[in-house]
């Protein structure tokens, strides 16, 4: 759902965040993370017009044949844009806290193995 053109679109206008999928950090937001998701849940659901460009066939080069367009609407609700995105939140923290408390088994398996080359070695 989220990641629906659309619903991009509108998160990228929202609070005047334009270019932050080119943001590879954090930071990238003008406020906090819970100011931003408090002010998505309360914004009331938008309607946007959207246009495709259709299939016409025959030669890209004949000038006879008229670009066509269908003009659609798409609907977007940034309450479930935000629950959404704090869903995710909630599934990456639970899988962090798994993947932290493997690092010292990890680190001691690296260890077992790193000694047994050197006195095989």
């Amino acid at each position: 759902e989220v990641g629906d053109i659309s619903n991009f679109e509108y998160l990228e206008q929202f609070g005047d965040h334009q270019g932050l999928s080119s943001v590879h950090g954090y930071r990238a937001l003008k406020m906090t993370w819970r100011d931003y998701f408090a002010e998505l849940q309360v914004q009331a659901d938008v309607s946007i017009q959207r246009k495709k460009k259709l299939y016409r066939g025959g030669s890209a080069n004949n000038p006879y044949l008229q670009d066509q367009y269908h003009t659609y609407e798409e609907h977007v609700q940034p309450r479930n844009i935000a629950l959404t995105l704090l869903d995710w939140r909630e599934d990456l923290a639970s899988e962090w806290v798994q993947d932290l408390d493997l690092i010292p088994q990890e680190n001691a398996e690296v260890w077992r193995h790193h000694l047994a080359m050197v006195q095989n070695a």
